[in-house]
C-alpha cells in the first residue's frame, strides 16, 4: 500500500510510523486515520517486527481532528470519521504487539488519544497534552475511556472539561505518560526502548500484553482465574522452556517465537 499522509519504516526487529502533514501539525483526516490503521495491521502482520514506535514530524505529535470543512460535512462522512476513529482505536489493545508512541511535541484531542491508546508513552520535554475539545462545543468521545483508566475519573473530568494544556512533567505526574527525555534524545531513547521490547519472546510478550488488556475490566477473582490459567497455558510454549532451560544454563536464550 502506497502512504500519502505517514511514513512507514523498518528498522531491524521495530516498525516505525510517522504522522506526515506538519504543514498542518499533523491533524488527523479520515484518510490519515485509514493510513495508520493500515501501517499498523502491515507491521502487524510482519514476522520480523516485533515492536512498533509512533511518533509525528514537525513541531507536534499531532494537534487532533482536521476541522476544515467540520461544520460543513454531513452526517454519512462524520459517521465515517467515527467509525475510522473507533476502528483504530479499537485494535490497539488487540495488536499483539508492543506500541510506543514518542511523543513530539503538540499532542491534542485526537492526537493525544491516539498516543494514549499506545501501551507507552515517550515524551520529548517539549510536549505539550491536552483535550481541548469543549472550548469548540466538541468532546473526546472516542478516547475518554482510555484516559479515565490512565489518570483516574476526577483528573480524567478535570482534563476534558477546562480543555487546558499540560506539560510532559504533568503528565507523567498523573500517569497518562511513561516517562520525560530531552527532547533531543527522544528518537533514540523510544527506538532504544521498542529494540529492548523487540529482543523478548514474542510469544511471551504477546500473551503477557494480552492478558494484561483482557483482565483490566474483570472482576478481581475472575481476573486471579484467568490469569492462573494463561500462566498454565505460557508454560507449554518453547519459548517457555526454552526461557527456562537458558536460566539454569546460565546462557542467553534463544527465542522461536512461538
Amino acid at each position: 500500500m502506497e502512504y500519502q499522509n505517514i511514513l512507514l519504516e523498518r528498522i531491524g526487529g521495530v516498525g516505525r510510523i510517522t504522522l506526515n502533514r506538519p504543514d498542518n501539525r499533523n491533524a488527523l483526516t479520515i484518510d490519515m486515520v485509514k493510513e495508520v490503521t493500515a501501517g499498523l495491521r502491515e507491521l502487524q502482520a510482519d514476522e520480523d517486527v516485533r515492536a512498533i514506535v509512533v511518533t509525528g514530524t514537525g513541531t507536534a505529535f499531532s494537534a487532533g481532528a482536521d476541522l476544515s470543512g467540520f461544520q460543513k460535512r454531513p452526517y454519512v462522512e462524520a459517521r465515517e470519521r467515527a467509525s475510522a476513529g473507533y476502528e483504530l482505536h479499537s485494535m490497539l489493545p488487540r495488536l499483539g504487539k508492543p506500541v510506543i508512541a514518542a511523543v513530539n511535541g503538540y499532542c491534542l484531542a485526537g492526537g493525544c488519544g491516539l498516543a494514549m491508546s499506545c501501551d507507552f508513552v515517550i515524551a520529548s520535554e517539549k510536549a505539550k497534552f491536552g483535550y481541548p475539545e469543549i472550548k469548540r462545543a466538541l468532546v473526546p468521545a472516542i478516547v475518554l475511556p482510555r484516559l479515565q483508566r490512565l489518570v483516574g475519573k476526577r483528573k480524567a473530568l478535570e482534563l476534558v472539561l477546562f480543555g487546558d494544556m499540560i506539560d510532559a512533567n504533568e503528565a507523567e505526574r498523573i500517569g497518562m505518560i511513561t516517562r520525560v527525555v530531552p527532547h533531543d534524545d527522544l528518537i533514540t531513547v523510544a527506538m532504544e526502548r521498542a529494540n529492548t521490547l523487540a529482543n523478548m519472546s514474542g510469544v511471551g510478550m504477546r500473551m503477557c500484553r494480552d492478558f494484561f488488556y483482557a483482565i483490566q475490566d474483570m472482576e478481581y477473582q475472575a481476573a486471579l482465574n484467568y490469569c492462573r490459567d494463561l500462566n498454565l497455558l505460557m508454560r507449554e510454549t518453547e519459548d517457555s522452556q526454552e526461557g527456562s532451560r537458558s536460566f539454569l544454563e546460565k546462557r542467553d536464550p534463544v527465542w522461536k517465537h512461538r
